[in-house]
């Protein structure tokens, strides 16, 4: 939990810093009122997150040729892919979840900016 709160003070913050030098530079976003930079760091973070959640899984990790005749080797081999594939979609996008969790502070203070203070 302390490592999601950690991840989630260090992005939005690192982000806040992103948007602050690029709006100073380059006016892109062309951001004038303070809620706007949480605005467009709610979206960056979520986009950055569905980009993650939708990308595919690469299967091609930690496989080896395995001579066909040990049987053995083969099953084995046979095995841990099963079991790697089972464990890919029980928790498939685990990497995207810190993201969308560290958007949610952003999320909570354009509505309350939006139905409390205006």
């Amino acid at each position: 939990m302390k490592s999601l709160l950690k991840f989630t003070v260090v992005t939005n913050v690192a982000l806040f810093v992103l948007l602050w030098i690029e709006e100073r530079y380059v006016h892109f976003f062309g951001i004038v009122h303070w809620i706007d930079y949480a605005f467009f760091m709610l979206i960056m973070l979520w986009a950055a997150a569905v980009l993650i959640y939708l990308a595919p899984r690469s299967m091609a990790k930690g496989t080896q040729r395995i001579n066909p005749l040990y049987r053995q080797k083969v099953m084995q081999a046979k095995r841990e892919a099963k079991e790697q594939a089972h464990k890919q979609e029980t928790s498939p996008h685990a990497d995207a979840i810190p993201l969308a969790v560290a958007g949610l502070p952003c999320l909570v203070l354009v509505i309350f900016y939006h139905f409390v203070l205006v």
